[in-house]
């Protein structure tokens, strides 16, 4: 009798262990990568570029049961479309106000979230770009987008463009004020 609590405690800590570093706080429990071409938005909600990127995601679990944290990394390159630049509704720095056709330059970006799920994550299936969104990467991991919610983004981003055309530092926090820089 002794024996079979002996092995039973043995195979529910052996459970246990298992499930646990899964749970802990700061575990990753899900990576992605993915590309994709999309606009990007400037401080007048107007799209100022067409980027060309790599996504690289990341899912922690928080320590609380069905939360996670989603972390994106981004990289890639931009073409400007004429118009206003992207800073030129910030009014917290010297910037300028439009951008020609064309302007070629390179970003970064780091994206994060909360997301709630009501299923438990699994390894995603990245290949043929299925994760080149937040969204598409979250499907992958938790079955479809009516087992997850996420909630406001977190950002901040660096532009360059060579040639004198100038750098852009763009953040959420008190957005688009807090916003530094131009590219013109």
């Amino acid at each position: 009798m002794k024996r079979l609590f002996f092995v039973a405690g043995l195979a529910i800590a052996a459970l246990g262990l298992a499930v646990a570093p899964a749970l802990a706080s700061n575990a990753v429990v899900a990576t992605g990568t993915g590309t994709a071409t999309e606009g990007d938005i400037g401080t007048c909600n107007q799209v100022w570029a067409e980027d060309t990127l790599t996504k690289t995601f990341m899912l922690f679990a928080t320590g609380v049961p069905g939360t996670y944290s989603l972390e994106v990394k981004e990289h890639g390159s931009f073409v400007s479309n004429a118009g206003a630049s992207p800073g030129a509704c910030e009014t917290g720095s010297h910037h300028g106000s439009v951008i020609p056709d064309g302007v070629t330059g390179m970003f970064t970006a780091q994206w994060d979230n909360t997301v709630s799920a009501s299923v438990p994550p699994t390894t995603p299936d990245c290949s043929s770009n299925a994760c080149g969104s937040s969204g598409k990467f979250l499907n992958a991991v938790f079955g479809s987008s009516s087992n997850w919610t996420m909630g406001d983004w977190s950002w901040d981003a660096h532009y360059t463009a060579p040639g004198g055309h100038g750098t852009w530092f763009d953040t959420n926090v008190n957005w688009p004020l807090d916003d530094r820089g131009d590219i013109t």
